[in-house]
């Protein structure tokens, strides 16, 4: 795994943060708190010029509510796409789109696995595919953002 060092980093304080949330057009991290060497800083916004996530906790909240069965239109935006990122459990990709992936799409390609979220009743088709690590299921990022790709939308 490797380890990233993040710099320059923008601390500073904003009124009316939203509380603990992840602009992924913008790169700005926005916390509540932070401690720094034994320090507390409030309403804390980082923006960060360079990431790679490199662990992940639970996460009992999803993006846009419960894990459906199937895809719809909705689970299919920009947004969505962009929030996948290196470091996560195939749960957690799931939990960000909103729906399970198709297990009828599943590709394995050495010691990697493509899973895919797929929709096709609007007879648009939309889809994302993301590879994992095929022993973790964990997003793994080989080459830029190589790791995932989108069509139709």
């Amino acid at each position: 795994m490797r380890n990233y060092f993040i710099a320059p980093l923008l601390f500073f304080s904003v009124n009316a943060l939203a509380a603990n949330s992840f602009d992924v057009n913008t790169n700005m991290l926005k916390l509540e708190s932070v401690v720094v060497n034994g320090v507390q800083y409030n309403d804390v916004a980082v923006r960060l010029n360079a990431y790679d996530v490199v662990s992940v906790g639970s996460n009992n909240n999803t993006v846009g509510g419960a894990v459906a069965d199937t895809c719809t239109d909705a689970n299919f935006t920009v947004a969505k796409f962009n929030a996948i990122a290196a470091g996560m459990t195939l749960e957690q990709v799931s939990q960000t789109i909103g729906c399970k992936y198709n297990p009828s799409k599943t590709v394995a390609a050495g010691e990697l696995v493509q899973h895919s979220w797929l929709q096709q009743e609007t007879g648009k088709i939309k889809f994302i595919n993301i590879w994992f690590d095929g022993a973790t299921n964990i997003i793994i990022n080989t080459s830029g953002n190589g790791f995932k790709s989108r069509y139709g939308f």
